[in-house]
């Protein structure tokens, strides 16, 4: 079941209230919901032994299975139906083969909840004989049990169809089938003698056998004395929180409706799923009308047929209409994931995007080059942009969605708020790009608004930037999960990036030596090396050694929460460099584990590493260990 515990708790939106059983102190105990089939005598010894009763009406069998896996304890099959699935002013015209036909349709979902079948008009207001064979016919349609309205005039009713083996649960107060005497759906029992009248219809109720009552529309004090006088447990709707149980109809419950008719002051909507309809069959139509479905994935190929459908994925450039899709996700109880990037995608871009699809069931990505975090104009300038392939190679990946926002939405002209993360934002990347990472937090706090995810996934490559957004995502109460995915690495270790597009032939060669020179400084820790200052040295010594025209801008080992430097590796941490190259800033990061003793390796040229093969090389690697340990 969807459902296996529920709290026993009054719920009450309008402040504290004090019930006939008071719900316990927080922290409420918990409440298994039995898994056993729910029956007679199980609703019956609610009244004592609690915990509160759960009804819902329900009209089919899709809706029968999902509330009853919900953890309702009865289904009611209520004549409402005849207002909110045939569309009637009133439940008056349902008759006794429409009852039978939707008891048929529940009882086939085969519910561990009960199966409560309503009387409709006329099938016992005549007499007790017809009664005891309409409520047969809903007995033999696969109801459990019957409820019908009415009090002292339908207590010799009730008493006859007990009599028949029939159990039955009362309905007095506003009883819709009497909505011509009462002049309207009303409430009663305001004044004193209609709060007489449906006391004793409740005591009448009892007397004569039904097994518990509905009370609708009444006063909640009334509700409350009625609870407190009789045996049998209450099921209120409209009756305030006294009662033993509530039960709503369904289709106000989930708000499944076209918003013609007014919403009763004692429903609580859970869900809007009147909207989420509208909206989703909108969406069908004009998926539809644009040819957008279906997609290829939705249609069936001939063997030997090369006819493919293209196909699209919905792109959103505003924040109202990527806030409003993902509302209706949230509504539908849909999980979103979100991975941020800045286009020109490669494999580790996509590797994120699978890691989404593992844990959500919506996707959405972002493609935007944000200009305030780029310190340089012809970075900025600089920066690949490909569009039409990124959003083909998301098609291809089936992502839900695309957020591309416009730089004129995301940063007026007036614009002048950032967020800041001190500390974590000072070292590193930090120390030699001015602004770089109050343009990150600042761009993320945005997307993250615009996107409503409730889950993140950053590449590790980004190591500080990863630590910065989970800071700040915890600091500000985002509520949204900060997931890191390792980094995905070329052939030859070099960590992917969108800029590696923008080295030349010579320097994508020359950027093979930083993996390599990753692995000499794990390699130099698992034998004994921990000094930071000689860890470093021996990366920038290796990068010298074989990349004649880089530039090490930083090689630093940080504590990997705070991102202080260390000044020896006695516990796991982070070494963090950024090399320039061929005019081109790389960065990448490894995780040193002094207990690591022979960690896997990231470089795989072997122009450079060259195995035993090359023992100019390996000669080379010990030189600058051994020089580094004399340093230490």
């Amino acid at each position: 079941m969807a459902a296996q515990r529920r709290f026993w708790r009054l719920r009450c939106g309008d402040g504290p209230a004090t019930a006939i059983r008071s719900p316990p102190s927080e922290p409420a105990p918990e409440v298994e919901i039995v898994k056993d089939k729910i029956t007679v005598p199980a609703i019956a010894s609610r009244k004592a032994e609690g915990p509160r009763v759960t009804m819902v009406t329900a009209y089919d069998f899709t809706f029968a299975r999902l509330l009853d896996g919900a953890g309702v304890d009865i289904l009611l099959v209520g004549d409402s139906l005849g207002m909110v699935v045939q569309g009637e002013s009133s439940t008056i015209p349902v008759t006794m083969d429409e009852m039978a036909y939707h008891v048929r349709l529940v009882a086939r979902a085969r519910p561990r909840a009960l199966v409560l079948g309503d009387m409709p008009f006329l099938s016992y207001q005549v007499s007790a004989a017809d009664a005891v064979g309409n409520a047969g016919r809903l007995i033999k349609a696969g109801a459990e049990a019957v409820k019908l309205e009415g009090g002292v005039y339908q207590a010799a009713t009730i008493e006859a169809l007990v009599r028949a083996e029939i159990p039955v649960v009362g309905h007095v107060g506003l009883t819709p089938q009497a909505v011509h005497r009462m002049g309207g759906h009303r409430v009663q029992g305001r004044d004193e003698q209609g709060r007489r009248r449906v006391l004793e219809d409740a005591r009448a109720v009892a007397g004569a056998g039904a097994f518990a009552l509905v009370l609708e529309g009444v006063p909640l004090d009334l509700a409350r004395e009625i609870t407190q006088e009789l045996s049998i447990p209450t099921i209120g709707i409209g009756a305030g929180p006294f009662c033993d149980g509530q039960v709503l109809v369904l289709h106000d419950l989930l708000g499944l409706s076209d918003g013609s008719r007014p919403t009763p002051r004692f429903v609580r909507q859970y869900a809007g799923l009147g909207a989420l309809v509208a909206e989703a069959t909108h969406r069908f139509c004009d998926d539809v009308q644009r040819g957008a479905f279906p997609c290829d994935l939705e249609s069936y190929h001939a063997p030997g047929s090369e006819l493919r459908v293209a196909s699209e994925v919905p792109r959103f450039d505003t924040v109202a209409a990527m806030q409003g899709w993902a509302e209706q996700q949230r509504a539908a109880g849909l999980r979103i994931a979100f991975v941020p990037t800045m286009g020109f995608l490669h494999e580790g871009h996509l590797d994120l995007v699978r890691e989404a699809r593992r844990r959500a069931d919506r996707v959405v990505v972002s493609i935007f080059v944000n200009p305030i975090q780029f310190d340089r104009e012809e970075d900025l300038m600089a920066y690949p942009r490909d569009l039409d392939r990124d959003v083909a190679l998301l098609r291809d990946e089936g992502v839900d969605a695309v957020y591309v926002p416009r730089a004129e939405g995301m940063y007026a002209e007036d614009f002048a708020t950032g967020v800041g993360v001190d500390r974590l934002s000072v070292g590193l990347c930090g120390a030699h790009r001015a602004g770089h990472f109050r343009g990150v937090t600042t761009v993320v706090t945005k997307l993250f608004h615009a996107v409503r995810p409730h889950l993140a996934i950053f590449g590790e490559k980004d190591f500080q930037q990863l630590a910065i957004v989970r800071r700040m995502t915890r600091d500000l109460d985002f509520g949204i999960e900060v997931l890191g995915h390792p980094t995905v690495r070329e052939a030859d270790g070099l960590a992917r990036s969108s800029r590696n597009a923008r080295l030349s032939d010579e320097a994508r060669q020359e950027a093979a030596a930083i993996p390599v020179a990753l692995d000499m400084v794990r390699q130099a820790l698992g034998e004994g090396m921990l000094m930071a200052e000689a860890l470093a040295r021996v990366f920038r010594d290796s990068i010298a050694a074989h990349a004649s025209t880089a530039r090490v801008e930083y090689a630093e080992i940080v504590d990997s929460d705070s991102l202080e430097p260390v000044v020896a590796v006695d516990r796991p941490a982070h070494f963090a460099i950024a090399v320039w190259i061929g005019g081109v800033r790389l960065i990448d990061n490894v995780r040193l584990d002094p207990g690591q003793a022979s960690p896997s390796r990231l470089g795989r040229n072997e122009r450079l590493v060259g195995g035993v093969s090359s023992r100019s090389h390996v000669a080379t690697e010990q030189a600058v260990m051994l020089q580094a340990r004399r340093g230490c």
